[in-house]
């Protein structure tokens, strides 16, 4: 029997200006409304994000380093996905009956393996600040080129984000007893800062410990 609905939600970031309000929240350079500030220090950045680095820095130096487009060889296309943002978490009935560590780790293990390796996702933050531990991710999705290639990983056909979703549930969600969402869901779109809200809103809130700070698992 599941213990509960495993979420993975993946939005597009289709500018700079948008990749950098993304870093501002899950870096907790702004406020965030639900979160509780004398937790923050216990969220685990689970990437090398080079030190002190943003996530637009970070995106220009690929593109700079980017076979694809470096020296202006080629031109960002205008209709071009800058990122993705994955946020991943659980129904509140798995509250306290999976392990934490584990669940980041094959979160981050998956995010890895099926879009582009380590070099692509240049973030993943477990934040425990909030109402239910989840992870946000960021994914630059450059291909073998090194060009910025959204469909590669997650379009180019209709299905394409159910097939995600069950990759998904065979490679993390089963591993921790969680159950995948219903298939063909009709559930209006929201947006990454609405989603946020509705996630904790939706759940009860998570006793946490006071463990030691951590730095990362890698």
């Amino acid at each position: 029997m599941y213990l509960a609905k495993e979420v993975c939600r993946i939005e597009k970031i289709k500018s700079v200006g948008a990749l950098g309000a993304v870093y501002e929240h899950n870096l907790r350079l702004r406020d965030v409304i639900n979160a509780d500030e004398t937790k923050t220090n216990y969220n685990l950045e689970l990437t090398e994000r080079p030190l002190g680095k943003t996530f637009v820095e970070i995106f220009h130096d690929k593109i700079a380093e980017s076979p694809w487009y470096k020296n202006g060889k080629h031109d960002i296309a205008k209709n071009a996905i800058y990122a993705v943002e994955f946020m991943l978490t659980f129904g509140n009935e798995a509250t306290g009956k999976i392990d934490i560590d584990s669940w980041a780790k094959n979160n981050y293990q998956w995010l890895c393996e099926n879009f582009g390796g380590k070099q692509n996702v240049i973030s993943a933050i477990l934040h425990l600040d909030e109402r239910t531990p989840h992870i946000h991710a960021i994914v630059i999705p450059l291909d073998e080129k090194g060009k910025l290639n959204y469909t590669k990983y997650l379009g180019g056909k209709k299905y394409r984000l159910s097939e995600v979703q069950d990759n998904y549930h065979e490679q993390v969600g089963k591993l921790h007893n969680l159950e995948r969402g219903v298939k063909g869901s009709k559930a209006s779109h929201t947006d990454i800062d609405n989603f946020y809200s509705m996630i904790n809103e939706a759940v009860a809130p998570v006793t946490l410990p006071d463990p030691e700070r951590k730095t990362g698992f890698f």
